[in-house]
């Protein structure tokens, strides 16, 4: 029979190796014994309740009890789970949180519908950035500490900040401020009492507190955990650039399987004294600290009121000679009038004689005539005085420029983000500018084959700012505005325009102004998240400053190259030979490594940046071209 034929070949699909079938398309669960014949998807018990809910987009059956038409059979085989991940979970962000079978029912009911109903993961949509994403303000229902009863309370995270705060009515500032550091969320719907039961601990004071919150829309509240982990995320992230996502995820948020109170006995007399003995060391360190600490505060407080006297008495000086050079403006303007009337009644006055004269001489003869010229006056100069004038005002205003940039530059951090539109050292718009600087120019064997190339706007990192002539990228301390692009990193690299397939080719990477970096190439299809040397499709060179270590990398395969740091790097790619070398570019290059390569697809230039000082930056150099 059909019923009986179909039943079988359906449990066979779903026991098949490689379609995922054998386990829950939404939660994990194995031997899943439901399936959703809209989706073409392998469902637990559990997960089919849910599916029922959304009848519009999801239809479900058993297995084992339901008859199975042959087309829904042949849809099955066409689907699976693996086919629905690629497409339902193409964009689902790190930090989101993915729900296990053992997870409560508003975490496993709102993943289904984000990805089913929502569509939120889908690959044309754009992935959000985690500061962005751990930003979010809104109302909770909050258990009082004292009453215990739930009272509608204001939230606000932010991520950029750092602090998550909420606020009581009576109060007009936080309540609370928490740091994102000390912070953890978890679902306790039995706790609670409440199926959207969200219990949010920190630690304060060397206390963990808790606070026990929950919303009627289960989207909301859903939403407000993934924001936390977003923000842990982001702090994660920045705080440990170094460490691989893997390792990073679990540290997002925990869930606890057991919490609650233990009686433990405590230590023996003479272990009360071995500790005392060994607190007294740091009490006293701590207590020195202070001192420096109080010390440190009373001179920064000297220096930043004498700074603040200097600056006045500079703003009085100013505004003094501001005051003195318009009252000196004002009286030539006015003097100058005054010369141009006497002039105009001058010359009316005159004018007059002249026309007298005329009328008593037309009737003499020519030799008796007037031969006098008019009278000439004096060119006025108010124009000269005041390009004097303004012409001492700028060198002034320049002079006072130079004086702060030398003087104070290192002194104080720019309250300004650096200016992309302008090139700092090395990237002038034009050639002489670089031809005077010597270090920014290729000058070498390899000079024949050397490469113009500059960075790719829509392929750099958020946090790494690239300058206007696209030779120069910097560590930012905030994110730049770039244009959208699906191919944005999401790590600190950045890849150059220009691909190479064929011959030879040649660049060099200022590389002394960073701490931390990679120079490499690699395969326009490189993952987002995929570090340089790290895949099968790149190689490069890499140094860390924490480390004082120099390695060449390729396959997640590190050869240590015992060298001092270079200064300089010369990447020269022979595509004939399939090979890729790096060279320390001082007086003569030396080399530091070559890499067989194993691809026949375009190559880019690639390179990793990171530096615990912002600005931190590498520099292409320029060439006149072949």
């Amino acid at each position: 029979m059909d019923r009986d034929r179909n039943k079988t070949l359906l449990l066979e699909l779903q026991r098949a190796d490689g379609t995922g079938n054998g386990r829950c398309a939404d939660c994990g669960e194995s031997d899943p014994e439901w399936a959703s014949y809209k989706l073409g998807i392998f469902i637990c018990l559990n997960c089919s309740g849910i599916h029922r809910n959304l009848p519009q987009i999801s239809r479900v059956k058993s297995l084992r009890l339901d008859f199975w038409e042959n087309d829904l059979l042949e849809f099955m085989k066409k689907h699976g789970n693996l086919c629905a991940k690629a497409k339902y979970e193409a964009q689902v962000p790190p930090y989101y949180y993915v729900p296990r079978s053992c997870d409560c029912l508003v975490l496993r009911e709102q993943w289904i519908r984000a990805k089913y109903e929502r569509e939120e993961f889908l690959a044309t949509r754009v992935c959000q950035d985690p500061r962005s994403a751990g930003t979010r303000e809104g109302f909770l229902w909050k258990r009082g500490r004292e009453s215990r009863q739930f009272q509608k309370r204001r939230f606000l995270l932010s991520a950029r900040e750092g602090v998550m705060k909420y606020y009581t009515k009576e109060s007009r500032g936080p309540k609370a401020i928490i740091s994102i550091e000390n912070l953890n969320a978890m679902f306790q719907t039995e706790k609670i009492q409440h199926a959207h039961g969200l219990q949010i601990t920190y630690n304060t004071d060397g206390q963990t507190r808790n606070l026990f919150v929950y919303h009627e829309s289960g989207k909301e509240i859903v939403d407000w955990f993934n924001a936390i982990r977003a923000a842990r995320y982001h702090y994660l992230r920045t705080t440990f650039p170094n460490v691989p996502e893997p390792e990073l995820i679990p540290r997002i948020t925990r869930n606890y399987v057991k919490e609650g109170y233990m009686e433990k006995t405590g230590p023996k007399q003479e272990e009360i004294w071995n500790i005392s003995k060994q607190l007294e060391m740091p009490a006293e360190t701590i207590r020195l600290l202070r001192k420096d600490l109080g010390e440190a505060k009373e001179y920064a407080s000297r220096i930043k009121s004498q700074i603040t006297k200097d600056f006045c008495c500079m703003k009085e000086y100013v505004e003094r000679q501001e005051r003195n050079t318009l009252m000196f403006i004002e009286q030539e303007q006015k003097a100058a009038e005054q010369k141009i009337e006497e002039t105009i009644q001058q010359l009316c006055v005159e004018g007059n004689k002249l026309t007298g004269i005329k009328a008593q001489t037309s009737n003499l003869p020519e030799r008796h005539r007037y031969k006098g010229a008019p009278s000439t006056m004096n060119k006025i100069t108010l124009d000269e005085k005041l390009n004097v004038v303004k012409s001492a005002v700028e060198d002034l205003k320049r002079k006072l420029g130079i004086l702060l940039l030398e003087k104070y530059a290192r002194q104080f951090p720019p309250v300004q983000p650096p200016d992309l539109h302008q090139e700092t050292n090395v990237c002038s718009s034009s050639p002489g500018a670089a031809a005077k600087n010597p270090e920014t120019m290729i000058s070498s064997q390899f000079s024949q084959w050397a490469d113009d190339v500059t960075f790719d706007l829509t392929r750099v990192y958020e946090r790494l700012a690239i300058t206007a002539q696209k030779r120069k990228v910097m560590v930012s301390s905030y994110p730049t505005r770039y244009e959208p692009s699906p191919n944005r990193f999401c790590i600190s690299q950045v890849m150059c325009s220009q691909s190479f397939s064929t011959g030879c080719h040649y660049w060099e990477v200022i590389t002394k102004d960073s701490d931390g970096w990679a120079v490499g190439v690699a395969h326009e299809m490189i993952g987002k998240r995929d570090k340089l040397g790290r895949t099968e499709h790149s190689w490069c060179i890499e140094w860390l400053g924490s480390k004082e270590q120099l390695s060449a990398w390729h396959g997640d395969q590190e050869t240590l190259l015992h060298k001092d740091k270079p200064l300089k790097v010369g990447v020269f790619l022979e595509l004939q030979k399939k090979t890729v070398s790096f060279y320390s570019i001082t007086d003569k290059e030396m080399l530091l490594h070559t890499f067989e390569i194993n691809t026949s697809n375009p190559l880019y230039p690639a390179f990793w940046l990171y530096s615990l000082e912002i600005n931190g930056s590498l520099t292409i150099s320029h060439t006149n071209g072949r």
